[in-house]
């Protein structure tokens, strides 16, 4: 009698035990449950990622416009005395104009402090093609440098240096060309296509370096009925600098499709002028 009661406790123990197993393995189907949802969640997280991938990719693939100061001219203006300075003038290509508000981005972007004026504002006497439709547009830089051996500028021995741009040649071919340059104090506008005193661009110097100071350079008609894409003959024309002119610039039509990056690689106007105004 004792061994069958014996035997049956034991029973009862070993069924007791199994229950207890079939709970642990209870739990582990819930464990199971966390791990397939978390791998879920990193299934969506790798898509994500291929996704972000892809689009990095066709953005990468996109053309962007940049506006570079590529195209430089150099020359020396003598104020008498043996007075000199090295000018540097610094222009981007053609630009078409169609768009004020990616004209007035890169006119920040190389140290425009007001608002650009309208293309409009230009060649007010007639207003030949000068609108945002028909309209090319340059940006650029002007700068001055004492090359004067042994003499600095300085307040008290301030000097006044000149150069010219001449658009002439470009107004041959059935272009006018005017121009903007902003100072730290004023503006002026300027006549490139009929050289005078319009034309003069002045420094008055009171240390050793000037500028760079800001400048937009405007020619009409070069898109029109006739040229659509842009007028190819500005392809080959040039601007002359210098006082007289001692230097020259080239500059091309650049394609109107492809938008501005006004994040890239435009010239910084971090450099500060000392000298930035208008005698």
């Amino acid at each position: 009698m004792k061994k069958k009661l014996l035997m049956t406790i034991l029973l009862f123990s070993l069924l007791l035990g199994g229950c207890g197993t079939s709970g642990d393995s209870s739990s582990a189907v819930v464990d199971n449950t966390d791990i397939w949802e978390d791998d879920s969640e990193d299934e969506n997280t790798e898509l994500d990622d291929m996704e972000d991938e892809l689009l990095d990719e066709t953005q990468e693939t996109e053309p962007l416009m940049t506006y570079e100061l590529e195209n430089t001219c150099t020359g020396i203006s003598d104020a008498g005395n043996g007075y000199k300075a090295e000018y540097t003038i610094s222009v981007t290509n053609w630009i078409r104009a169609s768009n004020p508000e990616t004209l007035q981005d890169i006119w920040e972007s190389i140290g425009g402090k007001n608002d650009l004026p309208d293309i409009s504002s230009f060649h007010e006497l007639s207003n030949d093609g000068f609108t945002n439709e028909n309209a090319a547009v340059a940006f650029g830089t002007l700068s001055f440098r004492n090359i004067t051996d042994g003499f600095d500028f300085t307040e008290s021995n301030p000097r006044t240096f000149r150069c010219i741009l001449d658009a002439h040649d470009i107004y041959m071919k059935g272009h006018y060309v005017e121009g903007y340059i902003e100072y730290s104090n004023n503006h002026q506008y300027i006549n490139l296509w009929e050289i005078g005193m319009s034309s003069v661009l002045s420094a008055n110097m009171t240390h050793n370096s000037w500028g760079p100071v800001p400048l937009m350079l405007v020619c009409s008609n070069a898109y029109t009925p006739d040229n659509p894409n842009g007028d190819e003959v500005l392809n080959d024309c040039k601007i002359k600098c210098g006082y007289p002119a001692a230097d020259d610039l080239t500059l091309i039509l650049e394609p109107d499709t492809v938008e501005s990056d006004s994040s890239a690689d435009t010239v910084s106007a971090d450099e500060t002028s000392e000298d930035s105004y208008l005698n």
